[in-house]
């Protein structure tokens, strides 16, 4: 990254770290590449006001997991997308591992090891994990299906006795598609009619004729697929997701020859796997809180804050928005 100062202004351009404000309710600690910008003034009668701006584009998706943990199994445990994604790429240093809410160290001589690229995490012989104990992981993963952009403001005055303060975040997902994510007309007036809704597409198609030798063929029985072992002429292709535990009607066939990975139906929700494709809506979260503290005495203050925030899951669609907003308040 390359930083800038002149008197009080500092501008920072290229990769760096966005850490959470002077705020009860907005806490987020993220890793960007864009630019930030701060500034600090002394006013008059010992005000202080201190100005903060970020614009950048967004390199991961937040994620908060608790870790189905086994009495004595020390892992590796598998973190997931928010949508089940099982391969993803966790960004590097930007997960917190909690343990009844005590945040553990990264580190062989610590509590616990991560592979970034598998997004895989394995306790320490520190860390002795127990069926007891309850885990939970937050980390950042990288996503390739629509441009997110962040940008975030916070401005605070203060004084001896007065504290002021006004911040506001913004997230979101650009309604352009990215080269990474394919979705038809079918696919749009879906996203745009189900609102906040789960929505898939049938992985099941028609191959052409030239893509038969590099695809796993099916036939189909009742709505069942089946291996075709030999190429016929009424075949099909499928693209499988992985739904979880009993959330399935097929599973991997070991047992298969075959040149790539085949799909066998094990019975209505006794398997992990459908031949469906989730579709990815465009996502968008704001928030905004104002905040203030008077310092009574030097071990009492009084502090206020309010907060309203927009969750927005699908931005193609204007159904379930009677949802979106929230508004809280803190006193102590």
């Amino acid at each position: 990254f390359m930083e800038v100062k002149k008197g009080n202004t500092t501008i920072i351009a290229g990769d760096y770290e966005l850490s959470r404000p002077n705020s009860y309710f907005i806490n987020y600690y993220k890793k960007l590449k864009g630019l930030s910008v701060s500034q600090n003034q002394v006013l008059k009668n010992n005000w202080k006001l201190t100005n903060r701006g970020s614009f950048a584009i967004s390199r991961g998706k937040f994620r908060r997991q608790q870790l189905d943990v086994i009495d004595g199994n020390q892992g590796p445990y598998k973190l997931q997308g928010g949508n089940g994604e099982l391969f993803l790429q966790v960004l590097s240093g930007t997960e917190k591992v909690f343990s009844d809410g005590l945040l553990l160290k990264r580190g062989e001589s610590e509590d616990y090891v991560i592979d970034y690229n598998r997004g895989e995490i394995r306790f320490t012989a520190n860390s002795i994990i127990t069926a007891n104990r309850r885990i939970i992981v937050e980390f950042e993963y990288a996503v390739q299906s629509y441009l997110r952009s962040l940008y975030a403001t916070e401005s605070r005055i203060e004084n001896d006795k007065w504290s002021f303060g006004l911040n506001f975040y913004n997230e979101q997902d650009s309604k352009s598609l990215s080269s990474n994510v394919q979705l038809d007309s079918t696919d749009l007036a879906n996203l745009r009619a189900q609102g906040d809704e789960d929505i898939f597409r049938n992985g099941i198609f028609v191959p052409s004729e030239g893509a038969r030798e590099n695809l796993i063929l099916y036939t189909q029985d009742n709505g069942i697929l089946n291996y075709a072992v030999k190429d016929t002429t009424d075949v099909f292709g499928a693209i499988f997701s992985n739904f979880g535990s009993n959330n399935g009607n097929y599973e991997i066939d070991p047992l298969a020859r075959a040149n790539g990975r085949v799909y066998k139906y094990v019975g209505e929700g006794q398997g992990s796997y459908r031949p469906e494709i989730p579709l990815t809506a465009p996502e968008k979260r704001q928030m905004t809180s104002i905040n203030a503290r008077y310092q009574v005495s030097d071990s009492t203050s009084i502090y206020l804050e309010s907060a309203m925030s927009n969750n927005d899951k699908n931005r193609f669609s204007n159904i379930n928005n009677d949802d979106n907003i929230g508004y809280s308040f803190f006193e102590g």
